[in-house]
């Protein structure tokens, strides 16, 4: 049997040992675990010792609640400072990202956003940190949001680093709502708690924007160039290649694949026009212009030549140096086949006008003679053998007198038609019309007494014509007045009023008797009266003549009336400043 000593010594050894174990590399044990050693060390002792035994127990347990405590101080310094360093090394990972210009998210496997840079942000219209509290469906617009998960895991399966989706671009949408283009790279990443994907992510919504605008002009081009007729081509001076359209083998016949040099159109310039072609491409180039226009012939796939235009622009570059010139060649063969037209027609025309005043001239002397001769023996008739004959015989007499008498007033009638515009200067002089009324009223006094009329008028404008013909056709329209009337006295009022901008209306109102208006037509034709010779008297041609006169200054005329209550005629002529005095 131990002594005492010994046996104390063995419970102080078996505590030491117990701590020791407690407290070794492999770290703190559980203090009951402990304290199950300990007992089971002074139960071997023996009941002599459990004094010993059980102080050695005591003594234990207060070192292991002095260890454990100990360790939980280390482990939780250690956590702390875990949580910093961990802190601090999310702060660094944050500005490396902000630096990056591209925005970047970093996502887990449900979505959601565990790290985005300020690039991210901009991009979608979200604060950094705002974008950390949402999952990426977030940033996809509605029509697509429900689909997104599926695509997500079907990425996450692959874990292959590509582009997102099988586009271009992908369309995103922002904070407020309103659609972001971006172009998408992913990427997988695998760490401790899970697995990750890195977007780096780029804003092309200004370069899809840009591209869709070149896209339509070039549609815009392409569809001009087959609407038009014309051959469109560019000229590069870089490789002196020239670019011509389709058109070129379906007006000109010459077949190419689009591309051909200048020395291929030259050749098919008329040898005649070559030098001038390469004097006024010189002038042009060296000169600075900007525009460029000429005619020359062209030669057509079958051998013939034909004239075209060759219009152009000429595009430089910062220092002046000619770059490409962009153009139309357009086929003049139908222009110079109309100007061919018209000259003929303008000859025939001078032929026919010749012709008509030729006429004139034997209209005024001629077939008038044999009018006056009949009129001059029928009146020699009258009064040598007037008595021989009965009523009915000098009735007849005066009737052969009135129709030579009326004929010739036709004949005069249509001569003045027919010199209208043909002896007349052209209607180009500036024409005060408050002097052309006061020759009209001149010209009319005798008949504007004998019927008791008030011409009355407001201040008239100067217009642009020829004051022979204006005068003629106020003194016709002011003498209508005057004929048609009713049994009270005539008035008749002058006015003009303005009409656009380079117009004015100039207005002839009376209180006459007034026309229907399913005449307003037929009033302006030669020799149509609507009217017998014995309630007016007339030729019928005096309104047609007042719309020629109107047709020559470029302008028209109409009427407005009522029967019984009177009518207003309006012509249109062009404005012209009033003559100085």
């Amino acid at each position: 049997m131990a002594s005492p000593t010994t046996r104390s010594s063995g419970g102080w050894t078996a505590w030491a040992a117990a701590r020791a174990w407690a407290t070794g590399p492999a770290g703190a044990l559980p203090v009951a675990a402990a304290l199950a050693a300990a007992l089971a060390v002074g139960t071997r002792l023996g009941p002599a010792w459990r004094g010993a035994g059980l102080l050695a127990l005591t003594g234990l347990a207060g070192s292991l609640g002095w260890t454990v405590t100990r360790r939980l101080q280390r482990a939780s310094a250690n956590a702390a400072q875990q949580r910093a360093a961990l802190a601090a090394a999310d702060q660094r990972l944050q500005q490396v990202l902000n630096i990056n210009s591209a925005g970047i998210i970093i996502a887990d496997e449900a979505g959601r956003i565990v790290l985005a840079n300020r690039a991210a942000g901009r991009i979608f219209g979200y604060d950094a940190d705002a974008l950390r509290t949402l999952t990426v469906e977030a940033l996809v617009p509605g029509d697509s949001r429900d689909q997104h998960p599926s695509l997500r895991q079907r990425y996450a399966a692959s874990s292959q680093p590509g582009k997102m989706g099988d586009k271009r671009w992908v369309c995103g949408v922002r904070q407020d709502g309103s659609p972001v283009w971006v172009e998408i790279a992913l990427a997988p990443m695998l760490t401790a708690t899970g697995a990750l994907v890195i977007a780096n992510i780029e804003d092309v919504t200004a370069r899809r924007a840009a591209e869709d605008g070149h896209r339509r002009e070039q549609e815009r081009f392409t569809q001009l160039t087959r609407a038009t007729t014309d051959t469109v081509w560019e000229w590069d001076t870089s490789d002196d290649s020239v670019w011509l359209s389709d058109t070129m083998q379906e007006v000109y016949g010459w077949r190419v694949d689009g591309m051909v040099t200048r020395g291929w159109m030259r050749e098919r310039i008329h040898p005649d026009d070559r030098p001038r072609m390469a004097s006024d491409l010189e002038a042009v180039v060296g000169g600075g212009h900007t525009k460029w226009s000429c005619e020359y012939r062209f030669r057509h796939a079958d051998g013939s030549y034909r004239g075209v235009l060759l219009r152009a622009a000429l595009i430089r570059n910062p220092d002046g140096r000619l770059q490409r010139l962009i153009g139309t060649m357009l086929d003049l063969s139908d222009r110079i086949a109309m100007e061919r037209a018209l000259r003929e027609r303008t000859a025939e025309l001078e032929r026919s006008n010749n012709e008509l005043e030729r006429f004139a001239q034997i209209a005024s002397h001629d077939l008038q003679e044999p009018l006056r001769t009949i009129s001059s023996f029928v009146q020699l008739l009258e009064r040598r053998y007037g008595d021989r004959f009965d009523e009915d015989g000098r009735r007849f007499l005066r009737y052969a007198v009135d129709g030579a008498q009326r004929q010739r007033a036709l004949i005069e009638a249509l001569l003045a038609y027919s010199r209208i515009g043909r002896l007349d200067a052209p209607p180009g002089e500036v024409v005060d019309l408050d002097q052309v009324l006061h020759r009209a009223r001149a010209d009319l006094g005798a008949a504007l007494t004998d019927n008791d009329a008030t011409l009355s008028a407001d201040p008239l404008p100067s217009v642009a014509g020829n004051e022979s013909q204006l005068a003629q056709l106020l003194q016709n329209l002011i003498g209508n007045a005057l004929k048609y009337r009713r049994e009270e006295a005539p008035r008749i009022h002058v006015s003009a009023q303005p009409e656009g901008n380079d117009t004015w209306r100039l207005s002839v109102t009376d209180n006459g008797i007034g026309i229907e208006a399913r005449y307003f037509e037929r009033i302006f034709a030669v020799f149509q009266r609507l009217h017998t010779r014995e309630a007016y008297e007339g030729t019928g041609i005096g309104l047609a003549i007042c719309k020629r006169i109107a047709e020559r200054h470029g302008g028209r005329i109409w009427l407005e009336s009522e029967v019984g209550q009177g009518s207003t005629f309006h012509v249109t002529l062009r404005k012209a400043e009033r003559r100085r005095e």
